[in-house]
């Protein structure tokens, strides 16, 4: 028939003592330490943004931004939650002018910054999970 795989008796002891398999020796070489590759220059909180297109006028979070630079303007895309209770999140979108981001003062203050909700939830799939629905048929 084949060898009997017990590599599972290894593991299940190292978890039963509280330990996983190597985390003795990645304790040992793990050197906490963070190497920044960007400059922070400026903080946008969800009660900085103010949403054009739907109800809420903020977002519950905003979060997981990304930028390009066009010409004089920065155009941020940032992924969003406008619910508490689902976990539905949309991509919204906002542009900054790169002079007021670049002024040389920081941190940065923006005031309220407008945004729009470019990419969101469309079928009751999306808002909801495939699971819930499913769940109640």
């Amino acid at each position: 028939m084949g060898t009997e795989y017990t590599g599972h008796k290894e593991t299940e002891r190292a978890v039963v003592s509280g330990l996983a398999v190597g985390a003795k020796e990645v304790s040992r070489i793990r050197r906490y330490e963070t190497n920044d590759i960007a400059r922070r220059i400026t903080v946008i909180s969800p009660k900085d943004i103010r949403l054009t297109n739907y109800p809420l006028r903020h977002p519950v979070t905003a979060f997981n931004p990304s930028l390009y630079v066009e010409g004089d303007e920065v155009r941020l895309f940032m992924r969003v939650t406008v619910g508490y209770y689902r976990y539905a999140s949309a991509i919204a979108f906002a542009r900054l002018k790169l002079d007021t981001l670049l002024s040389g003062k920081e941190p940065v203050v923006l005031g309220e910054v407008e945004a729009s909700l470019v990419v969101y939830p469309s079928t009751s799939y999306d808002i909801w999970g495939y699971y819930s629905i499913c769940t109640s048929l």
